[in-house]
């Protein structure tokens, strides 16, 4: 299965956040307060760090990436001087 880079980025933030929140509701238990919050704190800035250089990677595919559509005006597809033909008027004379 292939993902592009948006897809995992996604699913990196989401992993990581619910590591945070798993993180803070260990935070119940008063011994353990002070080293599951720098713990919470540093995965945080972990997915906002993994987040920002992913972006930053993606923008930087899509400034490489060749333009795809080659830019015509639109009276391109007309023709030259060409008179308009004229509508088929059937002629209703007996």
């Amino acid at each position: 299965m292939k993902w592009d880079a948006n897809t995992q980025l996604c699913l990196v933030a989401v992993t990581m956040a619910g590591t945070a929140l798993m993180i803070s509701i260990f935070t119940a238990f008063p011994g353990l307060k002070g080293l599951i919050s720098v713990l919470r704190d540093g995965v945080l800035w972990l997915a906002v760090l993994v987040l920002l250089s992913g972006a930053g990677f993606v923008v930087y595919q899509r400034l490489q990436q060749p333009p795809t559509l080659t830019q015509r005006s639109a009276f391109d597809d007309l023709p030259g001087r060409a008179p308009a033909p004229r509508p088929f008027i059937p002629d209703s004379r007996p």
